[in-house]
């Protein structure tokens, strides 16, 4: 099963990047979910105290090493629900590009005066970056 999405992720994925009327294909390797590498800058997002019902914005780089292009970057966000990716401030191309980088921002809107704790995940490969935040309360 993992072995076909890998294969219709590939198929998918050069339908797109034939060049029009030709068909021929790019000469670039892809790299499917299981051999893409990435790295976080950076890879622990700590956004220590914010005052409760305020957002603190945090840049994230993520930087291809996988040695080939990834096809359609994304991120999700997994743990508490204070943490938001704000998707008009991000900046991936589609491929990443072997070597490129690509900035994403984290918000943290703690509602009270807790620590909070989650991941932000780059969906291609699953490889993510921790994030803890620590709201603080009015005094």
């Amino acid at each position: 099963m993992k072995q076909r999405l890998s294969l219709l992720l590939i198929a998918i994925w050069v339908a797109g990047c034939s060049t029009p009327g030709t068909g021929e294909l790019p000469d670039v390797p892809v790299v499917t979910h299981d051999g893409a590498k990435v790295r976080f800058e950076p890879h622990e997002l700590n956004f220590a105290r914010t005052l409760e019902g305020e957002c603190r914005p945090h840049k994230v780089v993520v930087i291809n090493q996988s040695g080939a292009p990834i096809p359609s970057p994304g991120f999700s966000l997994e743990g508490d629900s204070v943490f938001m990716v704000q998707d008009h401030f991000r900046d991936c191309p589609d491929p990443l590009a072997d070597g490129d980088t690509c900035r994403v921002y984290v918000n943290f809107c703690p509602p009270f005066g807790e620590t909070y704790r989650g991941k932000l995940v780059f969906t291609p490969t699953g490889e993510y970056a921790a994030i803890s935040g620590r709201g603080h309360q009015h005094k």
